[in-house]
């Protein structure tokens, strides 16, 4: 365990933003929801930016009843930066009006 948290230490010394893109998945499913789940482990999301629409994003964490906050930035360096919140890359969704949690081919 001693040697995965010392390379966690030495990648993140070498690149201190985010490791991994995580996307929101389908707007209109349960994607939304299963991201605001992961994203409560800290250790998850620290090495996370996420790439979707922020209000979609939190509507799935109220309706997964998550207590995970989402913070729009507007580069991977800022994602970087951002403590105890996901970093969002925001990608307005065309038709805000979707319905939510359900799925169509319009997601």
């Amino acid at each position: 365990m001693k040697d995965r948290k010392k390379t966690r230490k030495q990648a993140e010394n070498l690149f201190p933003g985010p490791l991994l893109a995580v996307t929101m998945g389908d707007p209109a499913g349960i994607g939304p929801e299963i991201v605001s789940l992961a994203m409560e482990n800290e250790d998850f999301r620290r090495v996370c930016v996420v790439i979707g629409d922020v209000e979609r994003l939190r509507a799935g964490a109220l309706q997964a009843d998550s207590s995970v906050q989402y913070q729009v930035v507007s580069s991977v360096e800022e994602a970087g930066k951002v403590q105890g919140r996901v970093p969002v890359l925001h990608v307005p969704l065309e038709d805000p009006s979707l319905p939510f949690g359900t799925l169509s081919p319009a997601g």
